[in-house]
């Protein structure tokens, strides 16, 4: 062979790729060789470098997977011990946060034939009509003052804005900063609040969105059967009469003062006749049982009156 042209022969067999000129002359050269061994030799040498090159990426590859392999197994290590990790301070909250809620003390008052007046751990004072439970946290919580009351009771809330104060009830509850309001459970399947300072926030408990605002002076009716609310201004106070002992009447129709009364006293008070109802009153009771004013009444207006059970029975004198 040819010592040039075997020297451009190595050349060419060291190049990754031919262009399409050299490959001509590889080619011519090849064909015009009269030692058909060349044509084995110079695949014997492309082989060769092949296997070489070949050996050479292998050994590379087989690095990269040791790599990988390590990456892999290590990975899988501290996840394992990060997932220990996290059950454990997982379970340990658990426990903690089970022991903090039997740490925390719930009083529970009811009442049965006298009003009791309850001071939270905030200055919240709250008096509880009788027939009525509530329960609260010994301590309330900084973000958020919750209690949960069954009948009714009249709140003087602390005002602090950072944490509202929120009295649940049977499918409502009522949100404040800081205000005095009166709620109470109705028998006829409603909840009343009356507003005396400030704002609430009264909604359905199972749906927040369902509420009304009511400010001083407003009073608010939720219809559990119909889920809807009535929103009204009051001109008297009598409703906290449970609590004050006074009622007051300005130039109301007996009507008015008969529903007022039984609403008071606990009693059904009926007019036997339609135009009796329809008299009017201006008086101030304080301390009074509901005898000593049906007495008044009945003189003012020439009435009699007649008490079976919870029931009484108006009617004009002969």
């Amino acid at each position: 062979m040819d010592e040039e042209l075997y020297t451009r022969l190595l050349k060419y067999i060291e190049k990754d790729n031919l262009s399409e000129e050299e490959r001509i002359e590889l080619e011519n050269w090849i064909k015009k060789s009269r030692d058909g061994n060349y044509l084995d030799q110079l695949k014997e040498i492309h082989m060769n470098k092949n296997l070489a090159r070949f050996q050479q990426d292998m050994k590379r590859a087989n690095s990269d997977r040791k790599q990988i392999r390590f990456t892999s197994r290590t990975f899988f290590y501290f996840s394992r011990i990060a997932a220990a990790v996290l059950v454990i301070l997982v379970t340990s909250a658990i426990i903690y946060l089970t022991e903090f809620r039997t740490r925390i003390d719930i009083n529970q008052v009811r009442t049965a034939s006298k009003i009791t007046e309850v001071t939270l751990s905030d200055g919240t004072t709250i008096d509880l009509n009788r027939g009525s439970v509530l329960s609260y946290p010994e301590k309330l919580h900084s973000s958020k003052r919750e209690v949960f009351l069954s009948g009714e009771a009249f709140f003087n809330v602390t005002k602090n804005k950072r944490s509202p104060f929120i009295v649940h009830m049977e499918r409502t509850n009522v949100r404040v900063l800081g205000t005095s309001f009166n709620i109470k459970e109705s028998e006829q399947g409603s909840v009343l609040v009356h507003v005396i300072t400030g704002k609430v926030v009264f909604s359905e408990e199972e749906n927040r969105r369902n509420r009304i605002e009511l400010l001083a002076g407003q009073e608010g009716i939720f219809e559990i059967s119909s889920h809807k609310f009535v929103r009204e201004n009051y001109t008297s106070e009598n409703f906290l009469f449970w609590k004050t002992g006074k009622l007051n009447f300005d130039d109301q129709v007996l009507s008015t003062v008969f529903g007022e009364l039984g609403e008071s006293f606990g009693k059904i008070i009926v007019a036997g006749d339609e135009d009796i109802l329809q008299n009017k009153l201006t008086s101030n009771c304080e301390g009074q049982k509901l005898e000593d004013i049906l007495d008044e009444l009945s003189i003012l207006f020439h009435l009699e009156y007649k008490t079976k059970g919870d029931t009484v029975l108006i009617n004009k004198s002969p």
